[in-house]
């Protein structure tokens, strides 16, 4: 079949159908040009004989005793998303909602039963599920400055109030009605009266008119203020949102990571040696200050507050505390003592290690895993990364038997050529890729020369170490984080 009839078509995947090379079979969904195979899909476990299954860019070939009783295949393989069965000219990619039939135009859908075609599904990216690492986005945290302005002073009135005004006036009016009488000038008396009772009226009516003015002046500020206190609320909590989104971009979680993974994210191997953030991990959260700069408009020592000038002390002093801040380490400078139960540190282990190779490539950063062999299953999950392989010497950097002392010794060998390069430069150099020594079960390497350069203080070999102990005080000195 010549390249050019190549076709893709996709459908959507029933939990349970058959793919069939026997022509016209009745019970298959779909019936392709591969003689008398024959596969079950049940879930996610494939029933098939003779058969090319190829799990995750490995071919394994399944035995031909899988034979049909009853149309009951005996053969069975776990399937995983991205597995593709070869069968001759065709190629099935199972994805988890979808597979995909790659071939010549021969595909035949079953006429009792079908499988339903689809258009093109969606895809992470472009090739997907082979990776090309994309050009990374910074994120940075937000740390602007934002004055929250003082407001505006309050106006008040006398506290006597209206005796403060009459008293003068009638105490004026009485003492010259006293003098009128004892001089007996009664019109200066009745004149001097009857200025006063002016006086007396326009001063209550100004008292009141200020008064009342006074109120509308203050209730106007109140409502300026409220306001403009609102507006800067706001800003402050988009900023502070921000300030969130950035610290959950920059550090997410083993479950945001896993979810990163299930959708192709782009993401994946994004920090290179050269990145500031190359191997920081997260540990865990701690609630602190605030990267925003808050201040207060108000810094003189005010005798009475009232509450306009309250709340906005109190927005700025909210304002100036975040939680859950990202608490992280840089392997990079700094080696990593982890003390606790076993369960604990195998469990916060799992973590770190998802961080690392989801972040990291294998071709700048390398595992060594030195651990217990009663621990294997415990880290059976190691294998499926590529960083635990050491890829110049072609051998897996998981150590848990007598047989790893070989490795131990090819990484004592890649370690001391690294110390020779810096003597012989004379400057500091990055090397590529990073090491990193995981020490679950530091018996296994203790006695060995490599830790001639594995207690060395200074971190310009290019590794770093992850050192687990139930007890502190077991911590090597150069462990120091």
């Amino acid at each position: 079949m010549s390249q050019n009839k190549k076709v893709k078509r996709y459908f959507a995947r029933k939990e349970n159908f058959y793919i069939s090379g026997i022509e016209n079979a009745p019970y298959a969904e779909v019936i392709l040009p591969i003689g008398d195979e024959e596969y079950y899909i049940e879930k996610d476990v494939i029933y098939s004989r003779n058969a090319s299954l190829r799990e995750k860019n490995s071919i394994e070939t399944l035995d031909e005793q899988g034979i049909q009783n009853q149309n009951i295949l005996k053969e069975k393989k776990k399937l995983l998303p991205g597995d593709e069965i070869c069968l001759g000219d065709y190629k099935i990619t199972f994805f988890e909602k979808y597979i995909v039939i790659e071939g010549g135009d021969e595909i035949q859908l079953g006429e009792e039963i079908t499988l339903d075609e689809i258009e093109k599904p969606d895809i992470p990216f472009e090739g997907y599920p082979i990776y090309k690492r994309s050009p990374r986005i910074i994120y940075r945290v937000p740390d602007d400055q934002i004055e929250i302005k003082s407001p505006p002073s309050k106006k008040t009135m006398g506290r006597d109030g209206l005796a403060e005004l009459i008293v003068p006036v009638l105490s004026t009016a009485a003492f010259t009605v006293a003098m009128g009488v004892f001089l007996k000038r009664g019109p200066y008396v009745y004149m001097s009266v009857g200025m006063t009772a002016i006086t007396t009226i326009f001063s209550v009516k100004r008292f009141f008119k200020d008064r009342k003015k006074t109120k509308e002046d203050n209730k106007h500020r109140n409502e300026i203020f409220t306001k403009y206190l609102l507006k800067v609320r706001r800003k402050l909590i988009n900023k502070h949102n921000e300030e969130k989104q950035a610290y959950e971009y920059i550090s997410p979680t083993t479950e945001t990571i896993i979810e990163k993974i299930n959708s192709g994210s782009s993401r994946l191997y994004e920090r290179n040696l050269i990145d500031d953030d190359f191997l920081e991990v997260l540990m865990g959260f701690y609630d602190g200050k605030s990267a925003l700069r808050i201040k207060y408009g108000k810094d003189e020592i005010a005798l009475e507050k009232d509450d306009l000038e309250k709340k906005a002390r109190a927005a700025s002093e909210e304002f100036k505390k975040i939680n859950n801040i990202p608490l992280s380490i840089n392997l990079r400078h700094s080696n990593l003592g982890l003390v606790g139960s076993r369960e604990n540190v195998h469990n916060k282990l799992k973590r770190i290690l998802a961080q690392l190779t989801f972040f990291h490539s294998y071709h700048d950063l390398e595992i060594v895993f030195i651990h217990d062999y009663k621990y294997e299953k415990d880290f059976e999950y190691t294998k499926w990364y590529p960083h635990l392989k050491i890829h110049s010497i072609n051998i897996s950097g998981r150590i848990f038997s007598e047989s790893g002392k070989e490795t131990l010794s090819s990484l004592q060998q890649i370690l001391k050529e690294r110390k020779q390069v810096i003597e012989e430069k004379k400057q500091e150099q990055i090397f590529k890729p990073h090491m990193l020594f995981i020490i679950d079960e530091p018996k296994m390497v203790l006695n060995h020369p490599v830790m001639e350069y594995l207690q060395e203080d200074e971190q310009n070999l290019g590794f770093s170490i992850i050192y687990t102990t139930d007890n502190e005080a077991n911590l090597p000195e150069n462990i120091h984080t």
